[in-house]
């Protein structure tokens, strides 16, 4: 597996290992320190959407019909089975105060314009954010082709600020179909476009480790200061210096092979495990929990629920088992040795 690609799967499992941790944590009582650190985990998505401007990039490209027939067989197909499970679920278990009209907003895709955008667990405005993004790509790939990496960086990021700005403006910063539009993530995306383009990946990781450690230093003290002193307004212009020291916490992990193993094969499964994790927390909160909290020995359980679950829709979805997935992982690392 060559570094650039090593380094992207095991950045997908680790931005998905903190999404599950943050929102396993999200509803326990926690020390005021860790309530807030907890935070930098659920930034998890800013590398899944540089990583799909990257892997969007390096895949091939054969034509409109094709690109969107590929996504819509690799992320709505699963995403459709599992919003549907979770839909027919919910009648017995109420769970969610989200009947028909939800439903439908996630299965004709208007979800990502109305309030609707929550519903069935807050999680699934990602999958409205990343939809939004396969829409553009035609058009930000020819962009991104036809421009100097550099001004194509710019602009994009120009634009999200400008957006982030309008948002701010119009006083809308808690709506989550404006905060989340694909705009204000945009330079994200597109910077991820552009390390593929420049081959620039393998060099961007290697660089000495106390630069990352500074930067996500910094990036996270200026995160924290933007969110405390200006509030939901500092949540808008909070995502780049957010970003930037996640990327830098992914990239210490990476050399010094954090976890490597179990990363490596959570990435297999991780749009199954983001998509049913909160539906499993809800219903151990609803359902098993003694008194409907999350307590620290419960999250050993929920941890093997959650897996349990993602590995079985995983299967259902892709055909795809533990064992296949680990023999294909092998078989690569084998080709590339």
């Amino acid at each position: 597996m060559q570094k650039h690609q090593a380094f992207l799967a095991y950045g997908r499992g680790f931005a998905i290992t903190t999404i599950v941790c943050f929102h396993f944590l999200q509803p326990m009582s926690l020390p005021a320190f860790m309530a807030s650190a907890i935070n930098l985990g659920g930034a998890g998505v800013h590398f899944f959407f540089f990583a799909s401007g990257y892997g969007l990039m390096n895949s091939r490209y054969n034509g409109v019909a094709n690109f969107f027939k590929a996504r819509f067989n690799r992320v709505v197909k699963p995403y459709y089975f599992i919003i549907t499970a979770i839909f027919l679920l919910n009648i017995p278990l109420n769970l969610y105060n989200d009947g028909w009209q939800s439903y439908l907003s996630h299965i004709l895709l208007y979800k990502m314009f109305t309030s609707d955008i929550s519903s069935f667990g807050g999680h699934f405005w990602y999958i409205s954010t990343l939809l939004q993004f396969y829409l553009v790509f035609p058009v930000l790939r020819h962009l991104v082709d036809k421009t100097k990496p550099a001004t194509a960086v710019l602009v994009s990021t120009m634009i999200s600020l400008i957006y982030s700005g309008w948002v701010v403006y119009i006083g809308q910063t808690e709506t989550r179909q404006l905060n989340s539009f694909f705009l204000q993530f945009l330079w994200e995306f597109v910077v991820g476009m552009v390390i593929c383009k420049t081959g620039s990946m393998e060099k961007i990781i290697s660089k000495p480790l106390w630069l990352y450690v500074v930067i996500a230093v910094i990036a996270t003290i200026v995160t924290g200061l933007l969110v405390t002193y200006f509030g939901s307004i500092g949540k808008m212009y909070n995502d780049s210096f957010s970003f930037l020291a996640y990327l830098a916490i992914c990239i210490i992990c990476y050399r010094i092979r954090l976890f490597s193993n179990i990363l490596f094969y959570l990435d297999s499964i991780s749009l199954p495990l983001y998509l049913t994790h909160v539906f499993v927390i809800s219903f151990y909160i609803a359902k098993i929990s003694i008194d409907n909290q999350i307590h620290y020995l419960d999250l050993p359980v929920l941890v093997v629920l959650a897996l349990l679950v993602a590995v079985i829709v995983n299967y259902l979805t892709s055909k795809k088992t533990v064992k296949t997935v680990t023999l294909a992982k092998s078989s690569r690392d084998a080709q590339n040795a």
